[in-house]
């Protein structure tokens, strides 16, 4: 069995287990919220790739938004979820919204703040 196979078939038995283990409704949800967080991660990740490669803040906030939204969302769920922390909307509602400003923050001051130095020419020479 080569190193591809060796890593791959404890992986497979781990999903089996899980998808065989837990129900379909729960399983759906772990699955949604892990999309949702990976799309919030690329986001933001997208959001401070343009702002170190040059590109105007407009267009950093072309990703960004979306990436607060997505966080909001995502640590809305988390709060609210009965699998995770099970609180009440009127808990978990205003978190969402504090944690989204909250990052829509450290990216501006990061980015657009302290950091505005901090970029890359777009079509840098290559030696």
């Amino acid at each position: 069995m080569g190193p591809r196979a060796a890593l791959s078939v404890p992986l497979l038995a781990v999903g089996a287990v899980i998808a065989l283990a837990l129900p379909w409704d729960v399983l759906w949800r772990y699955f949604s919220w892990a999309n949702q967080t990976l799309a919030m991660i690329v986001l933001w990740t997208g959001a401070v790739f343009l702002h170190k490669f040059g590109y105007p803040p407009k267009a950093c906030f072309i990703a960004a938004l979306p990436a607060t939204f997505m966080s909001g969302v995502s640590v809305t769920y988390f709060f609210q979820a009965p699998e995770c922390l099970g609180l009440s909307t009127a808990i978990a509602y205003p978190v969402g919204i504090v944690a989204a400003a909250l990052f829509l923050g450290i990216f501006i001051w990061r980015t657009l703040i302290v950091g505005k130095d901090d970029v890359a020419p777009l079509h840098a020479a290559k030696n």
